[in-house]
């Protein structure tokens, strides 16, 4: 009998903000995402060869993580690059400034 892997997607979450990767790990896993975190770029991109994950969501204003490194993360784990990205910005209001 054959049995089928029952492997969840991993989403690697990255964010220097602990609120925000703890808010993003309760929504990831409520749609059925195993979830990695991690809170600056090099521990990311050091975590790709032990997690390969599936997708990623990215901080991409961390100040150790280029832009370049946020898209180019899948070359290392020998996955295509992702085929929709979405790239989110946030900008501070003038009351956050």
């Amino acid at each position: 009998m054959l049995v089928e892997s029952t492997r969840l997607p991993t989403l690697l979450v990255v964010d220097d903000d602990p609120a925000i990767l703890e808010l993003m790990d309760r929504f990831a896993t409520e749609l059925g995402f195993t979830v990695v975190q991690e809170r600056n770029g090099r521990a990311a991109l050091a975590s790709l060869p032990r997690t390969r994950p599936d997708g990623a969501i990215v901080d991409v204003s961390i100040a150790d993580y280029t832009v370049d490194a946020a898209f180019g993360m899948f070359r290392f784990t020998g996955r295509p690059a992702v085929e929709y990205p979405f790239v989110g910005r946030y900008a501070p209001s003038e009351s956050e400034q």
